[in-house]
């Protein structure tokens, strides 16, 4: 229990989410207890060293990531249902619209 109540201080300190009067306990545990003195360094060694390895990400793939996304406005998803669903209407019924529009321009003619 002590052990996760130092580890979870220790973290709350690095990362900036203790009051005024846990900092001050923090202080002092530091100068009066060895064990949390040594969490403390192992914690600092631990963020230091996920710190190092935060990167931003290759500016080509951002590159790449925006030219996705400016090709993906082009071609909305609306275009590809529309012509999925019209183009084999459009194939099966087109014919008999012709013939039926020339049936009927023949009989007022």
């Amino acid at each position: 229990m002590k052990e996760a109540y130092y580890s979870d201080l220790a973290i709350a300190f690095i990362q900036g989410r203790l009051s005024l009067q846990e900092k001050q306990l923090v202080f002092r545990m530091l100068m009066e207890d060895p064990e949390f003195r040594e969490l403390m360094r192992l914690e600092l060694g631990l963020a230091s060293t996920l710190a190092g390895l935060k990167t931003g990400a290759p500016s080509t793939l951002k590159e790449r990531v925006y030219c996705q996304v400016r090709k993906s406005n082009e071609v909305s998803l609306a275009d590809e249902l529309t012509k999925a669903i019209l183009t084999p209407i459009l194939n099966i019924g087109l014919p008999k619209w012709v013939s039926q529009l020339m049936t009927f321009s023949q009989r007022s003619v």
